[in-house]
């Protein structure tokens, strides 16, 4: 890792209007300058394109032109990336000013990580902000229960993204979770305790309006990296880790969280049903 490590940001862009200019902005803006911003858009409709031409000057590439969606928009990105460290913004999320700062200043002081992750701020319609606290890597507990990276706080080195093989385009909601799990167990991970993105949720957010697609790739991200069909064991561990889970989340940030805050996240319950609904006669 040099002294002053290029830091490439992916923004996938489709239809957002409203949002994508507050979220260019917190990308222009950081404290941090050597920066390498690439926009993919997929033609938008809705006056997004009018928006990115203004910024035309200011951002180091925009490519506008149909995709398959978000995750090809992302493939398309990284394969432009000439960052040692990499990471991706949606179009309707945002970095702190001192950000990409503070996260370049962990990984000079430790070249020997891959990862460097923080805090979220959701931000919901009526502009409330809840901070949304992370805990230590365990590939485990992140592979039966939880996702222990906020995907807009979380960032990667280069040569970990390409060992990884990359963005998997036939996912359309979970590419982050498995992206992140293809990182591998021995993966290397520094935690910043402190928010590092603010999420905006809105109502036509995919992780509001779709949670029940989430699930599904969750268990078929899973079965894969397993290489096998899930059972009822991956049931019994899934309730296991969870209890992991909240037990770190006591002990490391002081927090008793026993009901995660979004139903995508108990894919272990979304199992137990499927198995329950297969095998009506076992009492489970």
């Amino acid at each position: 890792m040099t002294k002053y490590p290029l830091v490439s940001v992916i923004t996938p862009s489709y239809n957002q209007a409203d949002y994508i200019e507050d979220t260019i902005n917190s990308v222009l803006n950081q404290t941090y300058k050597h920066i390498e911003y690439i926009i993919i858009d997929g033609n938008s409709k809705d006056g997004t394109n009018e928006i990115l031409r203004k910024y035309s000057s200011r951002v180091n590439k925009i490519l506008i032109e149909d995709d398959k969606g978000q995750s090809d928009a992302l493939k398309k990105g990284f394969s432009m990336a000439k960052g040692e460290i990499l990471c991706w913004l949606c179009s309707d999320d945002m970095f702190y000013d001192d950000t990409i700062e503070k996260i370049v200043n962990v990984f000079v002081s430790n070249k020997k990580l891959d990862i460097v992750y923080g805090d979220t701020e959701y931000l919901y319609p009526n502009g409330q902000k809840t901070l949304k606290k992370k805990i230590r890597y365990s590939y485990p507990a992140m592979l039966y229960a939880y996702n222990f990276f906020a995907q807009p706080s979380t960032f990667f080195t280069s040569k970990i993204y390409e060992k990884s093989g990359g963005i998997d385009t036939s996912l359309h909601y979970v590419m982050d979770y498995d992206l992140f799990l293809k990182f591998g167990p021995k993966v290397k991970t520094f935690l910043i305790k402190e928010s590092l993105s603010i999420y905006r949720l809105h109502k036509n957010s995919k992780t509001v309006s779709l949670k029940n697609k989430f699930i599904d790739e969750w268990l078929t991200v899973r079965a894969r990296l397993l290489n096998r069909k899930l059972t009822i064991k991956d049931t019994f561990l899934s309730y296991f880790y969870t209890l992991i889970v909240v037990l770190k989340f006591l002990f490391e940030r002081g927090e008793l969280k026993i009901k995660y805050d979004n139903k995508k996240y108990n894919s272990y319950v979304f199992l137990l049903e499927k198995f329950k609904n297969k095998y009506k006669w076992l009492k489970v």
